[in-house]
């Protein structure tokens, strides 16, 4: 991985801003716990199924669940699959800090869907969301359809000094647990060029979002028909035009 792998997040208004006060805020008792099971807005399906897919929708730091419906990415995945049975989780920072995400993900969302005979499953996930639905793609690679990744935060700044010092993702050797669960899912992203994975893998993004050069790379390992590069930064509209045409190229299908 070269240097191109850098991207905006170390400038003032970058990507790594939203992350530092993620953190900062992490530190004192304004942030929420995670609780136990992890807080969810459910949308039943448009039409009657006990079959249909399950998507299970991860927001941004600053967003909360309901923003999915309030903004438009709910109608659009109704549109495209009116069988589904759509779950926004509450996955605030704090599951991200703790190491909680996958496990609460799992344990209260996807196994009691799977009792339930839903066996398509899709996360979408915006922000910090797309960074959740990639490690929930890596931890659940074999049993999952696919993921829609929108805009996704790819990792803390100093790990990508780091993975650039190594010269590649293969010999970079995480200096923590946080490192290596990037590295992890990164390494998973990259390896599926080219390998027969039932997990499809979708991506979109604005022009203008301050972690442009971050998701042009990343779109090297999706396929270009994966793809949507839409004008507009880092934010809701942009993310529902960008699912909308991703919609269109077979996600969620």
């Amino acid at each position: 991985m070269t240097r191109a792998l850098k991207t905006r997040l170390t400038g003032p208004c970058g990507l790594a801003l939203l992350i530092v006060l993620a953190l900062l805020l992490a530190g004192c008792n304004a942030v929420r716990r995670p609780v136990i099971p992890i807080g969810t807005v459910v949308h039943p399906p448009a039409v009657p199924s006990e079959s249909g897919p399950l998507v299970v929708l991860l927001p941004g730091f600053f967003d909360r669940p309901e923003a999915f419906e309030r903004e438009g990415l709910v109608e659009v995945i109704r549109d495209a699959r009116p069988d589904a049975e759509i779950v926004a989780a509450d996955a605030y920072i704090g599951y991200y800090r703790r190491g909680a995400i996958r496990q609460r993900i799992e344990e209260d969302i996807l196994a009691p869907a799977r009792k339930r005979g839903r066996d398509e499953i899709w996360f979408v996930g915006t922000s910090l969301g797309g960074a959740g639905a990639l490690l929930l793609g890596e931890q659940q690679r074999s049993v999952i359809a696919g993921i829609v990744l929108l805009a996704p935060y790819v990792g803390p700044g100093d790990l990508l000094d780091h993975v650039d010092a190594a010269g590649s993702i293969e010999g970079y050797e995480p200096g923590g647990e946080r490192e290596r669960v990037f590295r992890d899912a990164w390494g998973w992203l990259m390896d599926r060029n080219g390998e027969a994975s039932p997990t499809k893998v979708f991506l979109g993004y604005g022009r203008d979002d301050r972690g442009a050069d971050d998701h042009a790379r990343f779109a090297e390992h999706v396929k270009p028909d994966a793809v949507a590069v839409l004008d507009g930064g880092h934010d809701w509209p942009v993310w529902r035009d960008a699912l909308a045409a991703l919609v269109e190229r077979g996600a969620l299908r």
